[in-house]
Order: C-alpha cells, then sequence, then structure tokens
C-alpha cells in the first residue's frame, strides 16, 4: 500500500505542473493534484509514513512561516470559524507540497532528472497551441492584443509567469542535454513568443533578469552563453516589433497607489498585523476595486505584520543556505525558479498560503523539490 501510494504521488507529482499548461482550467489543476498528491498524502499521513518535522533550517521556518499565517485568521476582523477553516486546508497542501517531493525523492532518487524535461516539453507543446488560437482569433492584428489564458491563466500576467518558468527550465536542459541543445534551443522560441505576446512587463522583466543571473553564477559554457545572448535579442526584437507604446501605455498600473493606501493599513497594526479574514476591506482607486496589495511583503505585513515578515526572510535566507551548502545544478535551478517568481510577487504578489495555482509551480513546488534534494545529499554523505 505504501509503494503504490508514493508511485502514485510521484506520477502526479509531474502531472501536476504539466495539468497547468495543458488543461490550465480551475478544475482541471486543483483536481489533479487533491487527487493525485493529497489523497495518497494523507493516506500515508494516515499509516504513519510522513514525517512532518525535519531538523532543517529551510523546512523548519517553512513550516512556521505559515502555521503563523494560519493561525494570524484568529485575530482577524472577522474571527471567523469560516476563516480559521479556510487557511487550514491551505496549511495542509503546503505541507503536503514540501513533505511529498521527500517521499517520492527517497524511493526514485532520479525523479528530479526525468521532470524538468518532461515539464519543459509540456511548456513547448501549449505554447504552440496558445499561440495558434491567438492567430486564429486576431489573424495579422495579433499584435494588438495581450494573449490570454483560461482557468488559472485567465490573465496575461499568468501565463506571462508560467512561460517564464519553462523558459528557464529550458536554459537549464540547455546546459545538461548537449546532444539536443539546438532542439532545446529552437523549442525555447514558442514559450520566448508566448510570453511577449501577453505583453506583461513583470515576466519579461524578471525572466531577462534571471538570464543575467544564470549568465554570472551558473554554467559558462560558451555556446549556451551565446544562445542566451540571443533569447534575449529576440526578446528586444519582438518587444519592438508589437510597438514600445503598448508596454509603456499602461504606465505603473496603480502599483504606487495600491501600495501608499496598503501602507496606511499596515501602520495601523505593524507588529502583528490585523489578522487574515475572507472579507478584508478592497482598496478603491479611481473606481477600481483591489482586493490585495500586489506585493508580497506589503501583504504579509498587512495581515501578519513585521512578524511574518521576519519568519518569510528567515524562510528565503535557509532557502538561499541550502542551494550554497549542496552547489550542484538542480538545487541552481530550484532556486532560480523561486527568485523568478520572487521578484513576480514583488509586484503582483498576495497572501502565500493559497490553493494550487500557476504560482505554485514557481514557489511551492521548487521548495519541496529543493528540500528533498537536501535531504538525497544528506543520506548519501552519511
Amino acid at each position: 500500500m505504501v509503494g503504490f501510494c508514493i508511485s502514485w504521488m510521484a506520477l502526479f507529482l509531474v502531472l501536476f505542473p504539466m495539468s497547468i499548461y495543458l488543461n490550465p482550467s480551475k478544475g482541471g489543476t486543483t483536481n489533479v493534484f487533491y487527487l493525485g498528491v493529497l489523497l495518497p498524502w494523507l493516506i500515508l499521513v494516515m499509516l504513519g509514513e510522513v514525517r512532518l518535522w525535519y531538523k532543517q533550517a529551510a523546512y523548519l521556518s517553512g513550516l512556521l512561516l505559515f502555521s503563523y499565517l494560519w493561525l494570524n485568521s484568529f485575530w482577524g476582523v472577522d474571527n471567523s470559524a469560516e476563516d480559521w477553516f479556510y487557511l487550514g486546508k491551505r496549511w495542509v497542501f503546503a505541507v503536503c507540497m514540501l513533505t511529498a517531493p521527500i517521499l517520492v525523492c527517497k524511493k526514485y532518487p532520479n525523479f528530479h532528472q526525468r521532470i524538468l524535461p518532461l515539464l519543459f516539453t509540456a511548456s513547448v507543446m501549449a505554447a504552440a497551441i496558445v499561440i495558434a488560437q491567438h492567430y486564429a482569433a486576431h489573424g495579422s492584428d495579433l499584435l494588438k492584443f495581450r494573449l490570454l489564458g483560461e482557468g488559472y491563466s485567465v490573465n496575461a500576467i499568468a501565463v506571462g509567469v508560467h512561460y517564464g518558468l519553462a523558459l528557464l527550465v529550458g536554459l537549464y536542459l540547455l546546459s545538461h542535454y548537449p546532444r539536443q541543445r539546438w532542439v532545446i534551443a529552437a523549442s525555447c522560441l514558442l514559450p520566448l513568443t508566448a510570453m511577449v505576446l501577453t505583453q506583461s512587463r513583470g515576466p519579461l522583466l524578471a525572466f531577462i533578469t534571471c538570464v543575467c543571473l544564470m549568465a554570472l553564477f551558473g554554467e559558462r559554457e560558451r555556446r549556451v552563453l551565446i544562445v542566451k545572448a540571443a533569447l534575449l535579442m529576440v526578446v528586444a526584437v519582438m518587444m519592438l516589433t508589437i510597438g514600445w507604446d503598448y508596454f509603456v501605455s499602461r504606465g505603473l498600473s496603480y502599483r504606487p497607489e495600491i501600495w501608499s493606501k496598503m501602507l496606511g493599513v499596515v501602520m495601523q497594526s505593524p507588529i502583528f498585523g490585523e489578522g487574515y479574514t475572507l472579507n478584508a476591506e478592497q482598496v478603491s482607486i479611481k473606481g477600481r476595486e483591489f482586493a490585495h496589495s500586489h506585493n508580497i511583503f506589503i501583504e504579509l505585513m498587512r495581515y501578519g505584520g513585521i512578524v511574518a515578515v521576519a519568519l518569510f526572510v528567515w524562510h528565503l535566507v535557509s532557502l538561499f543556505r541550502v542551494q550554497r551548502v549542496n552547489n550542484d545544478a538542480l538545487s541552481r535551478v530550484y532556486l532560480l525558479l523561486l527568485v523568478y517568481t520572487l521578484l513576480i510577487l514583488l509586484i503582483n504578489g498576495w497572501y502565500l498560503l493559497d490553493r494550487p495555482n500557476y504560482l505554485w509551480f514557481g514557489y511551492w513546488y521548487p521548495i519541496g523539490l529543493l528540500l528533498a534534494r537536501e535531504q538525497l545529499q544528506s543520506a548519501a554523505s552519511r
């Protein structure tokens, strides 16, 4: 029974992020997680096969962070059982995502090597489909419209984020699959085109930043650096082709106004925050309502105060220390996916405890794989 549950969970730990590309509807993505990852994990918990306590600082800091984020619903505005139950479910999801990869990688040590090529392949297939759909809908005027998706990818930022993540995986594969290098490089053009067609500045800037970080701290093989430079040139050419006005005409999308008003709310309870509630007051700017702060640090400050931010920073520092100790290519790419997502969360962030969605591929998912990688290497060094 234990072996079957772990094997089932391993299969769906691959299908879950792939579903974000191939079946991005809300029901499709969450059901894959619930039935394929959460259900066998809960069975293993009942069988006593899941450890919920690890001595790793990266794990403990994460556990304390989202435990605190759950508990602050007790001093929320409504202080209702509904808020407590709502965050409690998401606490379970987060713990599952941190511990499930450890169980899977313990049984299948090669899981790390297999998952990234499969994810990149799924992203390339999905990019080809959405670009074709975009062209069919708009024809020669496709550059005048932002590429959108459906379900969790119903907005352009979401589409841009998950194709940016796929591109970073593709750049990792360039360095480690030399025989297929030019096929991978050519395939990168599809998710790159999809990301640029979204005309989302955040994902584009985050991608450019991460490519520069890869060039500085990653493998410096000449051919790989040439491909990375070529991809950046393609981004520049596409942006100029679409027209710079499309990227700058939206201004700063009310971000300074949102942050200013949210900081006013934060200062009312700076230490412990106002507590989480489903019915939190929205911010109104020029007739538009905004439900969240569009910045992960301000959002954490709003609901959890300085305590939440301190726990979040401790968690991030612990994850960076894991990579520094391991210092292997897989750990670096997991951390790079996390950095990319954090850059997005600085301009479009909301509460970390959420149901499975497209940001999980860039946040909880690589953290779980990074912790599993550390467990494998710790066991091997004993």
